[in-house]
């Protein structure tokens, strides 16, 4: 990569973490405040590490087992990919369902216990813990895999993480986000990233 396009992903980096940092004091106030707020253009430019990692916020949601608990509580202290679907989507979502199966074949045995993986719905009056496990079956997952909706009052919240909006469900976001074991975002991909490439990253960070 030559020494222009390094130093203009270094900018959009820091674009992105200034902007994220920003909303700090929204997360604090409520999803409905964050919902408001007009979110800055470069969260949807910026990828790769994230540096200083930045924390996420909080939310309530129900997951695949039909456990009500909060996002950072799931998190459990591993690191964590986190990918946007929902159990109607016919297009991208079973792709990004196959991806997850072949990063858990891809992780090594010794780092399986130190990372998970997470399917977030954008869909929570439809995807129930039924649904989601239903979503879930056909590609066989390993434990450490789980499917979860967010309480609608959190949706707003949930998408702003991914920079989505709520307009069109099949032309969501297909990136995934690292989250470190301290609730902090650590790595963005690019659109539909590669089974091997989340592999590598999660194994790097657990």
């Amino acid at each position: 990569m030559q020494g222009m396009d390094v130093e203009r992903l270094n900018q959009g980096r820091r674009r992105f973490a200034l902007g994220l940092a920003g909303l700090a004091p929204l997360w604090l106030a409520s999803p409905a405040a964050l919902a408001k707020a007009v979110l800055p253009r470069e969260l949807a430019l910026a990828h790769g590490e994230i540096s200083p990692p930045l924390p996420l916020p909080d939310f309530m949601l129900k997951d695949s087992d039909g456990l009500r608990r909060s996002f950072h509580d799931l998190l459990q202290r591993r690191v964590t990919a986190v990918q946007l679907i929902f159990t109607r989507c016919s297009n991208v979502c079973p792709i990004q369902g196959a991806t997850f199966r072949q990063v858990q074949d891809l992780m090594p045995e010794s780092k399986r216990a130190r990372v998970q993986l997470l399917s977030l719905s954008l869909d929570p009056l439809n995807d129930t813990p039924e649904q989601l496990r239903r979503w879930l079956a056909p590609f066989r997952p390993k434990p450490g895999w789980r499917a979860a909706s967010p309480a609608l009052a959190s949706l707003d919240l949930v998408l702003a993480m991914f920079n989505q909006r709520r307009t069109d469900l099949n032309a969501h976001h297909t990136e995934v986000l690292l989250v470190d074991a301290k609730h902090r975002l650590a790595w963005r991909s690019t659109e539909l990233p590669s089974a091997e490439t989340i592999a590598r990253t999660l194994s790097a960070l657990a």
